[in-house]
């Protein structure tokens, strides 16, 4: 398929081609001079018949100029061969499961009338459904980035290793559920994990993303500061998130059924600022679903991907196809002109 003219311009060419086309239909060929063409035109029944011999060879000589006009105007088609360098990130994306990831929280300012409604609608979601829709779309925008995951409570679990299927991974990030793996918050243990498992990586880039609503509540032989300095250590970047806003409910059961309940759990802000800060990341906050997304767009414009493309052109060339048919209807029509459709004067 022809996809490029070197010469488009030479298109223009096809009007001359037609003006020169209609002027040798019209012009006269050589005749006899007689007094009066009353009995030439009786003879032909009383009105002039189509010249079939002289419009043949003038299609052929109108093809020739029509495919020489486009011979010249360089037609070709072009197969691109693209070669494509990536150098990604590799990733560890660690997330707390522990039991106030099922709260709710709400634009600051809503009703609570108007937060139950949303939640029995499913336009509100608990904090970890958030973030989980939030991570997803992360992932499926970085194709060449290696994506661990990390679950955390008490204890860290590695969900995922650092990986290209990113199927895989997201997989094992719907599985993950509130309190699966405990209740407490420890802030040490995934940021310590996750170092260690990026630290032997041979990318230039390598970073973990830690979200939690919880205060560090257990105690362990790192403290969440050590571990943000051993990350650093080893060339990993840290950015935290911490979710919760001022406008937040929790489903409770009571002898009546469920009922919505606000609640007022804030987490280690200024902890969690001073982990990204000793660990070159920064800190971000989510106080609802909106927060979340804005805080994502952030770390992915911060964290790009190195991509270099090198694309060469091959190009075949059809002028001379082009070339060959003209010259073939040039012969034609001067050889239909001087044998079958010869005219004698």
């Amino acid at each position: 398929m022809i996809n490029s003219l070197q010469h488009p311009y030479l298109l223009f060419l096809l009007l001359p081609l037609f003006l020169l086309l209609f002027a040798a239909w019209k012009r006269r060929g050589p005749a006899i001079t007689v007094p009066s063409l009353q009995t030439f035109t009786e003879a032909c029944g009383g009105k002039e018949k189509f010249n079939m011999r002289k419009f043949l060879p003038l299609v052929f000589y109108a093809l020739c100029g029509l495919f020489l006009i486009f011979a010249m105007t360089q037609p070709r088609e072009g197969l691109e061969e693209i070669r494509r360098r990536t150098e990604g990130i590799d990733i560890m994306i660690a997330i707390d499961l522990s039991g106030s990831m099922a709260i709710y929280d709400a634009v600051s300012g809503t009703s609570e009338k108007a937060a139950a409604n949303a939640i029995n609608s499913g336009k509100l979601k608990n904090r970890l459904e958030t973030a989980k829709e939030e991570i997803r779309q992360f992932i499926e925008a970085r194709p060449n980035d290696r994506i661990g995951l990390i679950a955390f409570a008490p204890q860290p679990y590695a969900a995922c290793p650092p990986t290209l299927d990113h199927a895989y991974l997201l997989a094992h990030l719907d599985d993950l559920k509130v309190g699966m793996i405990g209740d407490r918050t420890g802030l040490a243990g995934p940021v310590a994990s996750a170092a260690q498992r990026l630290k032997d990586s041979d990318s230039k880039r390598r970073i973990v993303v830690l979200f939690t609503d919880g205060v560090n509540n257990v105690q362990a032989k790192v403290t969440p500061l050590q571990a943000a300095k051993l990350a650093d250590s080893v060339g990993v970047t840290v950015y935290t998130v911490g979710i919760g806003g001022d406008n937040s409910y929790a489903v409770q059961q009571d002898f009546f059924g469920s009922r919505l309940a606000k609640v007022q759990q804030p987490f280690d802000e200024a902890l969690l600022k001073e982990m990204a800060e000793v660990a070159g990341g920064r800190y971000y906050h989510a106080a609802d679903a909106e927060g979340m997304k804005n805080a994502m767009k952030e770390i992915d414009k911060l964290e790009k991907t190195s991509v270099e493309q090198l694309i060469t052109v091959n190009w075949k060339e059809f002028y001379p196809l082009f070339t060959l048919l003209a010259i073939l209807f040039l012969l034609t029509g001067f050889f239909l002109e001087h044998t079958f459709c010869l005219r004698l004067p």
